[in-house]
Formats: structure tokens, C-alpha cells, sequence
């Protein structure tokens, strides 16, 4: 390998510490635009932050040389974390990089901004002049994919977009990957006293748990997740429920196998309303949309053999978690989300190993220098 280690290990170390929760990724995107400085590229930042509400758009960053014109190949990650990590303490033990348990580490996905920040500061990537790429740095990924879902790249001639942003370890990247839509239900019945006329009264929560009873929920195979997150209702202890909402989500490869869930699960609430003189809303929204690469493909080919050029073996996977790369496919981009080797994302106990995050960077250098392709 020819990374730096110490350099990419030290500035994901740097990058943990910078405060950047969704929506509040300003002072991550200070921090790159510092570290790229003097060097030969441009940075620019979309209008994404005043449009979602945040302090920050994404960042966009081009070699001085970029042309517009010919086919241009992407790089992402993204600069926000679920949960503040500024207070964290990083500790490298045993070839393992983790907080002190105080919050999550940060590495999803501030290892994929490390590798991407630290391979654009190196001078074998700056010197190649025919090679025509961008680096994008998306906000707001943990929050509904909202950065990428904003982003505008209609006046590039995409080819292929590499995420690195995967918890799978490295060599491995998503050949497909589970849509998701979300539902919410409310469901109305009548208010009456407890004690004094309850017969008058149709208990919302009542209606709901039976309606809950007859769904399926966990796994219900390999790519399929259905889940009920949520539910809240009544309030006043001598006081029949009037009201009840649910809400949850129903993940698959196919969109069509989403809706025939939630067709099945609106019907259920609707005809256990109807039995109670109760009334039901059920409302569906999208989260992501599921996709699936073609084996043939420039950016399956690319970064296959990227990934045996960097030493690893290739892992093609399918995955349920949503990523960018959910959305540029669904917007016609061909994009793979990349292994970088993040364990427990989210978790107080959030870790990635020191070799996981170097065979990430060289299989990114890997791509990179490959960018004439």
C-alpha cells in the first residue's frame, strides 16, 4: 500500500471532533475548505441549507482543470452525524479507532470524508490533469438523504458516482439495496367518560392494538423489514381515547412489494375502524427507492477492479439501509455505495479498525487514480 497512515488515521481523528449534526454541518465544511487551501481545486456550496432549513449546502469540489463538458466521474460522502461527537474523546487501542463511550465515534461518515479529503491533498491526485472528477460532500444524509435529494447535478455529464459511506468492510459494496416507505395512521373514534358513559365511547387505542395484532412485523425475509416505531394516543386517564396514531415502515427490493404490504396493512386498519364505528387515515410517504446495479456496469466494473488492485476481495452484497446512493439511482445516476468498515454506526460504542479505514482510503486512491477510464 502506499497510503500515509499516520496522516489519514490523525486527520479522521481531526474530523470526529468537528461538531457537524444534521443540518449544522458549517464548521465541517470550514474544516475542509481549510485543508484544501492553497491547493489546485475550487469549492463551491450548493443552495441545499437554505432549502432544508440547515446552516450549510453540499460541498462541491473540482481540479482547476474541470470540464464541464466530458463525462465526469463523482466521489461522496457526507459531513453529518446523528449525534454530537465535539465532547468525545478518540482512543486508538489494539488497531481500533473508538470514542471513550460518551457519544457515537462519528465515523459514519466522517471516515468516508476523511479518506476523499486526505486522497485530494495528495499530489499524485492533484497532478492528474486528464482526470475529470468531482468530490461532493452531501449534508443532512442522516435526516431523509435530504442533501442528496437536493443536489443538482444536471449540468454534469455523470458516469458513475462512488459513495463511501458503507458499514460492510472493505472489498465489499452494494450490488442492491431495499427501498423504504413509511405510513401513519390516525385513528379517530369518540370521546366519552370512562365511568360516568363509556358504552357512548369508541376507544381509538383499542381499535389500533387490534388492528397492530394482525400485522406482521420483523424480518419477513432476507430484504423485507416491516416495522411499528411508534405510537401515541389518549392522554386522560377518565377519558375514552378519541383519537390514536401509529406510524412505521415497511422496507423491500421492490417498491411493488412495499405497496403490497401497506395496501394489506391500510385495508386491516380501515376494516377494524369500520367494525368499531371508528374512522381510519392511513398515509404513505416515501423514504428512499430501492435499486439494483447491473453486473455489467461501469461503476460495478470500476470498482471491482479497484478493490483487487487494493489487495482486498471482491464482496458484492445486498443491504436494507439507505444511503445517497439510493437517491442518484433513482435520479438515473448509476451510483455504488463503497465498504469503508464502520461497526455499530450510531452506537455509544461506534468503532472502525485502523486497517479497515487504510484499505478503504488505498481502494479509493485505487479509483482515483484509475479516473482516466
Amino acid at each position: 500500500m502506499k497510503h500515509q497512515p499516520d496522516s489519514v488515521i490523525e486527520l479522521f481523528s481531526q474530523l470526529v471532533l468537528v461538531p457537524g449534526v444534521s443540518l449544522n454541518e458549517q464548521n465541517v465544511a470550514a474544516f475542509i475548505r481549510e485543508k484544501l487551501g492553497n491547493l489546485p481545486y475550487t469549492v463551491e456550496q450548493d443552495a441545499t441549507g437554505a432549502v432544508i432549513g440547515g446552516n450549510c449546502g453540499n460541498l462541491i469540489i473540482k481540479p482547476n482543470h474541470f470540464d464541464a463538458t466530458k463525462p465526469t466521474r463523482i466521489y461522496m460522502a457526507h459531513m453529518d452525524t446523528v449525534r454530537p461527537t465535539e465532547g468525545i474523546r478518540v482512543i486508538r487501542e489494539n488497531g481500533v479507532i473508538r470514542s471513550d463511550g460518551s457519544s457515537q465515534l462519528g465515523a459514519d461518515d466522517r471516515a468516508g470524508v476523511a479518506i476523499l479529503l486526505h486522497l485530494l491533498m495528495q499530489d499524485e491526485i492533484q497532478n492528474q490533469t486528464d482526470a475529470n472528477f468531482m468530490v461532493i460532500f452531501t449534508v443532512a444524509e442522516e435526516v431523509g438523504l435530504l442533501g442528496a435529494t437536493n443536489l443538482d447535478l444536471s449540468p454534469y455529464d455523470v458516469d458513475g458516482v462512488y459513495v463511501f459511506d458503507s458499514s460492510k468492510p472493505p472489498g465489499s459494496y452494494l450490488k442492491d439495496c431495499a427501498g423504504k416507505y413509511e405510513f401513519e395512521v390516525l385513528i379517530q373514534g369518540r370521546a366519552a367518560h370512562s365511568a360516568v358513559n363509556p358504552e357512548d365511547g369508541i376507544n381509538a387505542i383499542m381499535v389500533a392494538a387490534e388492528a397492530l395484532s394482525q400485522l406482521t412485523t420483523g424480518r419477513i425475509s432476507d430484504m423485507t423489514t416491516i416495522n411499528v416505531g411508534h405510537i401515541e394516543g389518549g392522554g386522560i386517564l377518565n377519558v375514552v381515547s378519541p383519537t390514536c396514531k401509529v406510524a412505521g415502515e415497511v422496507r423491500a427490493v421492490t417498491i411493488e412489494e412495499v405497496h403490497k404490504y401497506l395496501d394489506s396493512f391500510e385495508a386491516i386498519f380501515e376494516n377494524t375502524a369500520a367494525k368499531y364505528g371508528a374512522k381510519s387515515t392511513f398515509v404513505r410517504h416515501k423514504g428512499f427507492a430501492p435499486f439494483s446495479l447491473s453486473p455489467n456496469s461501469m461503476v460495478v466494473r470500476l470498482i471491482e477492479a479497484a478493490i483487487r488492485r487494493a489487495g482486498a476481495t471482491v464482496n458484492p452484497v445486498s443491504y436494507s439501509g439507505g444511503s445517497d446512493a439510493n437517491v442518484l439511482n433513482e435520479k438515473g445516476v448509476d451510483a455504488v455505495n463503497i465498504g469503508i468498515g464502520v461497526k455499530k454506526p450510531h452506537a455509544d460504542d461506534e468503532s472502525i479498525r485502523e486497517d479497515d479505514l487504510l484499505m478503504a482510503y488505498e481502494i479509493g486512491r485505487e479509483l482515483m487514480l484509475d479516473s482516466q477510464s
